[in-house]
């Protein structure tokens, strides 16, 4: 982009769209950051993935109500574009994708005004010239926000194929890459030299509000509670949640957040008794359960893409100040200060004993707590408009 087409060096002189993969309510980073962003004085737009006409059709059956913007909170306002048909970018049908969403959005840039001056950022590789291109925002700045390895987005290897070369096209042409990981920061760094670490952060004043209720399910659960909050997909290990079971003779471990294992989920907590799993809750309940934590949980499954992953739930974690249990890879390696890391399930029956004497004598609950205020999402926000006031 040809910067000295930009009429306004200031940053709050343009509006921001950020291009997500998923839905609003699936609070995540992007929804932390454009929070962020709004607080901040900007109005900022949130653009939910394109639904498939099966996805649409799923939705009215289930009575959702089929809006394509909705304002929920000042500065914020949600984008629901309109369905697609191509929903990995393949085929003839991605051309009708792009002409159907040019059309939409000349109807929103109308309808909210949209400045010239826009900053895109996009955490899924396929918007770029996929869906967007620089015929539709020439005067815009794009930032790539590299949340997860394409891994995350392929379920198979042609789409991965697909997402890889996509993910190159979009941090080709970005005028700034952000990266949550070391890894993906070299692998990013090697396609746009204005690459940079942002790792994922927490809110502390949420988290810490004094004045949230405790969740009344966790009453009934004998202490310690060894906790888990998160998605629990293949990358959980269900097997080191199995040997913790073991080694654990008095307390609870809780599982909650959504699963797409229920069934293997049901299995184990029939198998092992002192297992719960509570299934999904509201965001605005996540603080609460991690507070009702003793000991905190990031049981991920060793191998693949887990060594790109910083973890969403480990400033969550920190904040309280809670012992922590986790997987050693190459990024958690980072926080092993704070973290009791284990390699296998082997190292849990050592491991566990020295968490559990922690509780009773906890030297760097303060130092947790303080490192997790250090990566708060206003800092990383600030952090970014830095980098954004560079480029401009």
């Amino acid at each position: 982009m040809d910067k000295n087409t930009l009429p306004s060096n200031n940053l709050y002189d343009h509006d921001m769209l950020y291009f997500g993969c998923v839905e609003w309510d699936l609070f995540q980073r992007p929804q932390s950051l454009v929070r962020e962003f709004a607080r901040r004085g900007r109005r900022v737009f949130y653009v939910e993935p394109m639904l498939s006409i099966g996805s649409i059709f799923s939705d009215l059956y289930h009575g959702k109500i089929a809006q394509t913007a909705q304002p929920v909170a000042d500065n914020v306002v949600i984008l629901k574009p309109l369905f697609s048909f191509s929903t990995f970018r393949s085929g003839m049908t991605r051309y009708v994708d792009k002409y159907v969403f040019k059309l939409w959005f000349q109807w929103i840039r109308a309808k909210y005004q949209l400045r010239d001056r826009t900053i895109l950022m996009m955490n899924l590789p396929y918007w770029w010239e996929n869906i967007l291109d620089r015929d539709q925002f020439p005067d815009a700045l794009l930032l790539y926000d590299c949340c997860d390895d394409c891994r995350v987005h392929s379920r198979n290897d042609r789409i991965l194929k697909n997402m890889e070369r996509f993910e190159r096209q979009v941090a080709g042409a970005a005028d700034l890459c952000l990266a949550t990981s070391d890894l993906l920061y070299t692998k990013l760094r090697q396609l746009n030299p204005s690459t940079y670490l942002a790792p994922n952060a927490v809110d502390p004043d949420y988290f810490l509000e004094k004045s949230m209720p405790a969740p009344p399910d966790m009453e009934q659960y004998e202490r310690p509670i060894f906790g888990f909050m998160g998605s629990i997909y293949e990358h959980i290990d269900l097997e080191v949640v199995r040997t913790l079971s073991k080694l654990i003779t008095k307390g609870t471990i809780v599982l909650v957040g959504y699963s797409d294992r229920v069934v293997e989920l049901k299995q184990l907590t029939d198998q092992c008794k002192n297992i719960v799993y509570l299934g999904p809750r509201p965001y605005q309940h996540v603080p609460a359960y991690i507070r009702s934590f003793d000991v905190c949980l990031i049981p991920y499954k060793a191998g693949g893409r887990i060594d790109t992953v910083n973890p969403a739930k480990l400033n969550e974690y920190l904040i309280f100040g809670k012992p922590i249990i986790g997987l050693n890879t190459s990024e958690m390696k980072k926080y092993g200060k704070y973290v009791y890391l284990y390699n296998d399930c082997s190292e849990l029956e050592n491991l566990v004993p020295a968490v559990l004497a922690e509780r009773e004598n906890d030297p760097i609950q303060q130092e947790r707590t303080a490192f997790a205020y250090e990566n708060s999402w206003e800092k990383r926000a600030a952090q970014i408009e830095g980098l954004l006031t560079g480029v401009l």
